[in-house]
C-alpha cells in the first residue's frame, strides 16, 4: 500500500518557511563519538525520519580562521519529515575534557555564500549565553540555531585570533548609459565600489539586482569576477585599497518580450550592494539604486501560434508529425519561422501569404517532446510560440480503466488505479502510475494485460493521473491521462427568497444563497433561473452569496444555486419556485 499524496524533505542548503505547526524533536541514534545526536525542529506538519551521515570535508571551504574541523568531521543532515524553521541541533562532544577548550567550540553551519550563491560559506550558528539552549560543560553539548538542516562542522578553536577593528567605508554608485532608452537598444549600468578607508577593504562582495525589465547580456569588472544567477549579479571583488575602487559594467537589453512597454515607457530599477570583511562606518552608503525608463520598440512583434499538434497528444513512434503553425507581424512582413524540438532546431519556413507554415518534424523520438515555433519579422524581433508537449509512444496499448475522468473521491478513502496494458511481442516489463508528474508506484500484474496500483489514504487535491508501461526494449509507452478531484463538494441551499413567493413584474429582487465548503473553500456561487444564469457571486470569506436579480420577468421562475470550490468541485442547490407577474402568478 502507497500513500498516493507523500512529501519528503531532503535539506541540503535548502529551508522552507511555513507559519504555523507544533515543536517537536528528532531523534538520531545516540552515539559515544562526538557529533550531532538530535534536531528540535521549530514546525512539524508531518513526521519522518532523520539521517546523519558523514559529509566530505574536501568539498567544503576551511573553517574560519584559527578553527579546525573537530575529529576532522562534518556531518549531513537531512530528514523526511516537513518541518519549518528554526531548527536547533544539538551536538555531544564526549572527547572534550578541557572546560577552556569546549567553552570556545563553535557549530558552523555550511550556507550559500552571499557573493556567490554556488558555493558554500560558514555562518557560526552555536547558540551562546545568554539564549537557551547554552552550551553544557558537564553534559558535553553544544547546540546550534538554524532556518535549514544540511552540514555542520564543529569546530575546534586552535589559534587564537586578535579581535580586528579595522574599518573601511564603501561607498557604492551606480550610473546608467542612457535614459530613457528605446527597446531594443542595449544600455549599461556602471557600479563603482570605492573604499574610503581608513583601512583597506578586504573579501569584498557584491550583488547587483539587475531590472526585472531588462535582459542581462554581460557583465565586465576591473578585478575578481562576476557571475550572473537567477537574475541577480553576484561579483567577488577582492581588496580594495583606501581611495581606490572596483567598477563593474553591466550591459542590458531592454525585456519587452511578446509584449510592448506602455507608450509613456516602463521604469525599471538596477539596485547593488556591497560589503567587506571590516567593519563599515556607514552602511548607509552600500547600497544604491537607479531607475531607467524604457520606451517601447517601435518595430511591434510578430505573432506565433502552433495550431497542431495540441499539447497532450500521444503519437506512436518512430512517428512523422505534422506541425501547423500561423503567423502574422502588424507592422511588417514575417522573414522566417524557426521550428523546435526540445530546444534544437528541427526547421525553418517562410510563410505563405496566409500566414500559414507547415512543417514535417520526420522520425521522432520515443518520449517526450516540446515542440516551439519563434517568428523573426523583417527588422529582426522575434516572438516565441506556445509548446505543443507531445509524446511518441511505443508499440504498448495503455489505458487506465479506474478511477475514470472527472471522478469525484472522498478524502481519505483508498483507491485502486486498474490499468490496461498490453504489448504486440507479449512483453511488458513494467507499468509505473504517475500523479502530477510524481512517481506514485510500480502497479503489480493482476490478470491477462492488466496491473493494479493500491493507494492509500488519498489526499485533498486535483489529480492527473498517467501510466506509462515499459517494453523489453525499454520504450515507454504513457496513457491518456485521467484527470480526478479529491474533496467533498461543497453544500448549497437557497435561503432567500422563500418558496412560493410572489413578486409584481419587473420588480428587482435580492437572491441569496448559503455555500458551505467542507473541505477547502467557496470560490463562486451561480444563480440560475430556469437553467439560464442570472447572476455570480463570489465575496470569498463568507458563507453567505447575494446576487440583485433586477427586472424579473413574468411568469413561474425556478431558482437554483451552483456552489463551486476552489478545486473545481461543483454541487447544486434544490429549487425554489418563485412567481413573478401583475396577477400574482403563483408556482
Amino acid at each position: 500500500m502507497l500513500a498516493l499524496f507523500r512529501t519528503v524533505v531532503a535539506i541540503a542548503f535548502l529551508s522552507q518557511t511555513l507559519a504555523f505547526g507544533l515543536r517537536a524533536t528528532s531523534l538520531a541514534t545516540a552515539s559515544p563519538q562526538d557529533g550531532p545526536i538530535s534536531v528540535t525542529y521549530g514546525s512539524v506538519y508531518e513526521t519522518g525520519s532523520i539521517k546523519i551521515t558523514p559529509y566530505d570535508l574536501g568539498s567544503l571551504p576551511a573553517l574560519p580562521a584559527g578553527y579546525a574541523p573537530l575529529d576532522d568531521k562534518a556531518y549531513l543532515i537531512a530528514t523526511k519529515a516537513v518541518v519549518g524553521p528554526p531548527h536547533v541541533t544539538h551536538f555531544k562532544t564526549p572527547s572534550i575534557n578541557d572546560k577552556e577548550v569546549f567553552d570556545n567550540l563553535r557549530v558552523f553551519h555550511a550556507q550559500p555564500d552571499t557573493f556567490d550563491p554556488d558555493s558554500p560559506m560558514w555562518i557560526d550558528a552555536t547558540i551562546l549565553p545568554p539564549e537557551e539552549p547554552a552550551p553544557n560543560f558537564a553534559a558535553r553539548t553544544v547546540n546550534a540555531r538554524s532556518d535549514d538542516l544540511g552540514v555542520f562542522v564543529i569546530g575546534k578553536l586552535i589559534q587564537k585570533n586578535p579581535v580586528k577593528t579595522d574599518v573601511a567605508d564603501l561607498v557604492v554608485t551606480c550610473d546608467d548609459s542612457s535614459d530613457p532608452v528605446v527597446s531594443p537598444n542595449n544600455f549599461t549600468y556602471t557600479v563603482k565600489v570605492l573604499n574610503r578607508g581608513p583601512q583597506t577593504a578586504t573579501e569584498v562582495g557584491l550583488v547587483d539586482a539587475l531590472p526585472h525589465e531588462g535582459v542581462f547580456v554581460s557583465a565586465t569588472t576591473n578585478q575578481g569576477s562576476c557571475k550572473e544567477k537567477m537574475g541577480s549579479l553576484y561579483c567577488k571583488l577582492g581588496t580594495i585599497a583606501v581611495g581606490a575602487s572596483a567598477t563593474i559594467v553591466i550591459l542590458v537589453k531592454p525585456g519587452e518580450g511578446s509584449g510592448r512597454f506602455p507608450p509613456e515607457g516602463q521604469t525599471t530599477a538596477n539596485g547593488a550592494w556591497a560589503a567587506a570583511k571590516e567593519k563599515d562606518s556607514n552602511a548607509d552608503n552600500n547600497r544604491v539604486t537607479e531607475t531607467t525608463l524604457l520606451l517601447p520598440d517601435p518595430n511591434l512583434p510578430p505573432s506565433i501560434k502552433i495550431d497542431d499538434p495540441k499539447t497532450g497528444a500521444l503519437f506512436v513512434g518512430p512517428a512523422n508529425i505534422t506541425v501547423n503553425a500561423t503567423a502574422s507581424d502588424p507592422d511588417g512582413t514575417v522573414a522566417k519561422v524557426e521550428l523546435f524540438d526540445n530546444g534544437s532546431l528541427i526547421n525553418s519556413a517562410i510563410p505563405s501569404a496566409d500566414g500559414r507554415i507547415n512543417f514535417t518534424a520526420r522520425n521522432v523520438t520515443f518520449g517526450a517532446h516540446s515542440i516551439v515555433a519563434v517568428a523573426t519579422d523583417n527588422q529582426g524581433r522575434q516572438n516565441s510560440s506556445n509548446a505543443a508537449n507531445i509524446i511518441v509512444n511505443g508499440a504498448a496499448l495503455v489505458k487506465i480503466l479506474s478511477p475514470t475522468a472527472r471522478s469525484l473521491i472522498s478524502p481519505g478513502s483508498d483507491l485502486v488505479v486498474v490499468i490496461q496494458a498490453s504489448h504486440p511481442s507479449g512483453l511488458i516489463n513494467k507499468v509505473e502510475v504517475f500523479a502530477n508528474g510524481g512517481l506514485l508506484g510500480e502497479a503489480a500484474r493482476s490478470g491477462e494485460n492488466e496491473y493494479k496500483l493500491e493507494l492509500n489514504k488519498i489526499q485533498r487535491a486535483l489529480y492527473s493521473i498517467v501510466a506509462i508501461a515499459t517494453d523489453a526494449s525499454g520504450v515507454t509507452t504513457t496513457s491518456t491521462p485521467v484527470n480526478v478531484t479529491v474533496t467533498k463538494p461543497p453544500v448549497v441551499t437557497i435561503i432567500k427568497p422563500s418558496e412560493g413567493a410572489s413578486f409584481p413584474s419587473l420588480y428587482n429582487i435580492n437572491v441569496t444563497a448559503k455555500a458551505i465548503a467542507t473541505d477547502g473553500s467557496i470560490m463562486k456561487v451561480d444563480f440560475y433561473s430556469n437553467g439560464v444564469l442570472i447572476g455570480t457571486a463570489n465575496n470569498v470569506g463568507t458563507e453567505r452569496f447575494m446576487i440583485t436579480w433586477r427586472q424579473l420577468p413574468d411568469g413561474v421562475h425556478s431558482l437554483t444555486a451552483v456552489a463551486t470550490d476552489e478545486l473545481g468541485a461543483s454541487s447544486k442547490s434544490e429549487p425554489v419556485k418563485v412567481g413573478v407577474g401583475k396577477q400574482g402568478a403563483k408556482p
